[in-house]
């Protein structure tokens, strides 16, 4: 007998569950609460400009998903972008990753970074060429981050960067945090590294997002457009908010299912949307926390060259991190000559009525010279954006999935699973959820 899927959520976990299951001939129904598909993988236009909410960069590590993307998806439609990033600390500009480029720091802070990370080594050195190698941490030790941190890094990178960064990105004090989120995303370069880092102006190459795919037209829209150009249009509906799940019956909305994937946010799925849920996973649910994420986006006359991102630590500027979006891929501005820069702003809180701190913000560190430069505002809002990965998130989250899955409902996706993902991470669990599914 053929059984009933229904995905909850057209961003890019359901959208990829989606396709996978139509490959293999499987039918499913997927429900999506907007008027478009993509969740916050979405393009805005504004006056000419086009933005993306926040920066949406493609990495690869899984050569299916980079080949369905690349090959199947945007068939072509793509740049691959060697990454210029920078950290703006001490009123000058770092090259990014900052433990590997302490080179423009002021002597005394580069000393004290250097002799900090030092010492994390526990001298005497390992023999041979241990010391040109690259370290692979380990991010489950079950420390929270400031121990972390100290660890790995030693005091002064951990002072002037990571801690204050991290601080400021999570709204989460660094030794209440858990580092189960980093997963491979913080390198940690060898002795050699950082010593040339250091005592040189080095290439500073190391991270997951050395390189990344941007498309080329359309934004990164142009990513969920190719999911819907390959699905089943009579499959696919919007405009279809959820209100109503019960596990014991199987029904959703009044429809029953036999197998249910959902992207919506975990939170939500458990508070207010599945009516007959346990006591104990509601008290759970309650404890899970997220930052919301403000997104400014500034249309400029003139563009900013030679910058892909840059991360701010310090507190006296509002947002953690910027970036440029008319350097992903032309077409993005009304003009060529035109430029837009994106802005994030991190918060416990809904933020509203920034757009003129963030521009005297950018101006105080010479992005842009005044208030004449700027052509065009288009502000996003981002709930949930980033999980809180304080010391209990990890438990609650694998409590409440393993709840969910003995009634045949698999939560997944950034929002799904309440955690820090990419957008192959969401596209990978999709594919996941839908092999599991159809080897059952």
């Amino acid at each position: 007998m053929t059984k009933k899927i229904i995905i909850i959520g057209g961003g890019l976990a359901g959208l990829s569950a989606a396709y996978f299951l139509n490959t293999e001939g499987m039918s499913f129904t997927l429900y999506e609460q907007n008027d478009r598909f993509g969740g916050f993988c979405k393009t805005e236009e504004s006056n000419g400009f086009y933005y993306d909410y926040t920066g949406h960069l493609l990495h690869f590590k899984d050569q299916e998903i980079k080949s369905l993307v690349l090959d199947d998806l945007l068939k072509g439609n793509w740049f691959l972008h060697a990454r210029k990033s920078f950290i703006y600390l001490q009123d000058r500009y770092l090259k990014y990753p900052f433990q590997q480029n302490l080179y423009n720091l002021p002597f005394w802070i580069k000393m004290e970074c250097f002799f900090g990370y030092l010492l994390t080594l526990r001298l005497p050195l390992p023999k041979s060429l241990k010391i040109f190698t690259t370290k692979k941490i380990k991010s489950s030790e079950g420390i929270n981050l400031y121990d972390w941190a100290i660890k790995y890094f030693g005091r002064g990178i951990s002072k002037y960067f990571m801690i204050p960064y991290n601080e400021k990105i999570w709204r989460l004090a660094a030794n209440e945090m858990s580092v189960s989120w980093m997963k491979g995303y913080v390198p940690r370069p060898s002795l050699l590294e950082v010593f040339n880092g250091t005592f040189f102006d080095s290439k500073g190459g190391l991270g997951y997002n050395a390189k990344f795919y941007y498309p080329k037209k359309g934004g990164i829209q142009a990513l969920v457009d190719g999911f819907v150009k390959k699905l089943p249009e009579k499959r696919l509906f919007k405009n279809k908010k959820i209100t109503e799940i019960y596990l014991h019956n199987k029904m959703v909305n009044g429809d029953k299912f036999d197998k249910l994937i959902t992207t919506m946010p975990l939170r939500t799925l458990i508070l207010d949307v599945i009516l007959d849920v346990d006591d104990d996973i509601k008290e759970k649910a309650k404890k899970l926390k997220a930052n919301f994420v403000l997104n400014v986006n500034i249309g400029l006359k003139k563009k900013v060259i030679g910058k892909h991102w840059i991360y701010f630590p310090d507190d006296k500027f509002i947002f953690h991190r910027i970036g440029f979006i008319n350097n992903f891929a032309e077409g993005m501005t009304p003009h060529p000559e035109n430029g837009s820069i994106y802005t994030e702003i991190s918060a416990k809180k809904e933020l509203d009525n920034l757009e003129w701190q963030v521009i005297e913000d950018l101006i105080k560190v010479g992005i842009i010279k005044d208030f004449t430069d700027v052509i065009d505002i288009k502000t996003l809002k981002l709930p949930d954006a980033y999980a809180s990965y304080d010391q209990q998130h990890d438990q609650i989250v694998a409590d409440i999935l393993a709840y969910l899955k003995k009634f045949e409902i698999y939560s997944i996706g950034r929002y799904g699973k309440w955690e820090y993902a990419a957008m192959e991470d969401a596209m990978r669990q999709g594919r996941d959820i839908a092999k599991d599914i159809l080897n059952a």
